[in-house]
């Protein structure tokens, strides 16, 4: 394991339409024990007070400030690409407009990354408030491991931190619908370069604007069925083969360039393992091209060798058991 030293440290920020709550996560940017060299803000076409409260922090904010403003909208995905493009630190960490830091979050990420000379990625963990930013007591890992049953699905964005180096590994983003925070960690958990920090660093205020699904955000308590069950059975949440094949493949096209970038073990265990997975999405769409009650026991082998565990575990194989019949391309 070898150790690294982070000089400057860089925070990408994607706004839009912010006025609300941003005041509070900039000022949390300040109280932080250790500061940031920059900030990167690309805003996405704000219509409120959002660049003006920038601006007005900027005149005062003890580290440089950076203001990147759309001439046209682009999406979260790619106006955050673009914060990260301009970010010229050793150590960069996303951040969503309307979250609070801990104040020791960026001390934290740095030691952990000195410590783990081999690792690219961390994302922490994050404490779920209400708009008030009054906390539920639960966090978002403790919602990813009760749905998923493990942790390899927790890619919070606004915990997400990176070496420059990865940053320029996972740039640009594809267009093939990957949201931004799950290529960045999903890469770099295959290629065995990313790490999950158990504790909380931040709130993350949920409220009616978050653009992160709800159904991983929203405080529940545990369930016996998936929430999407019930759709599933009427036939109502279609199946997405289509669409996991083609994600499929670009996690494996960009891991396949990474020849130098890790070390040779790693490379061949994340393009087997994705190999494996395509495969197993053409399995599954066949199986689910059969009636109901034809599927069981093809669904139980795939289970018991432990197939689904590269899908959503149990929740792939019910999908798969209830789910509507397949008959042409999903």
């Amino acid at each position: 394991m070898s150790e690294i030293g982070i000089k400057n440290v860089s925070i990408a920020l994607a706004t839009y339409n912010g006025e609300s709550y941003i005041s509070s996560q900039l000022e949390s940017f300040v109280r932080q024990t250790r500061l940031p060299s920059e900030l990167i803000i690309s805003d996405d076409g704000s219509q409120d007070h959002t660049i003006a409260i920038i601006r007005r922090f900027s005149r005062h904010a003890p580290f440089v400030v950076k203001l990147i403003e759309a001439k046209s909208r682009v999406g979260y995905t790619k106006n955050f690409e673009r914060a990260l493009s301009a970010c010229q630190g050793d150590l960069i960490l996303l951040s969503d407009q309307d979250d609070v830091w801990f104040q020791n979050k960026i001390e934290t990420i740095v030691s952990q990354f000195e410590k783990n000379g081999d690792i690219k990625c961390i994302v922490n963990n994050i404490s779920i408030t209400d708009e008030k930013l009054s906390p539920s007591g639960i966090t978002q890992l403790d919602l990813i491991e009760r749905l998923c049953g493990s942790d390899f699905q927790y890619v919070a964005g606004c915990g997400t931190a990176m070496l420059r180096d990865w940053r320029e590994f996972v740039l640009p983003f594809p267009d093939c619908g990957i949201p931004y925070d799950s290529w960045i960690n999903v890469l770099a958990k295959r290629l065995e370069v990313g790490y999950v920090y158990p504790v909380a660093l931040q709130y993350y205020r949920r409220h009616g604007n978050n653009t992160t699904s709800s159904q991983f955000a929203q405080p529940r308590a545990r369930r016996l069925f998936h929430p999407d069950f019930w759709r599933w059975l009427g036939g109502k949440a279609p199946h997405a083969f289509d669409r996991a094949r083609s994600e499929l493949q670009a996690y494996r096209d960009r891991i396949a360039s990474a020849d130098g970038f890790v070390d040779r073990g790693r490379l061949r265990r994340a393009i087997e393992k994705l190999d494996h997975e395509l495969e197993l999405v053409a399995m599954r769409r066949k199986i689910v091209g059969l009636p109901r009650r034809q599927r069981l026991h093809s669904i139980m082998t795939l289970l018991l060798r432990g197939d689904y565990h590269s899908a959503s575990g149990i929740s792939s194989a019910l999908k798969d058991l209830v789910g509507p019949r397949l008959k042409s391309a999903d």
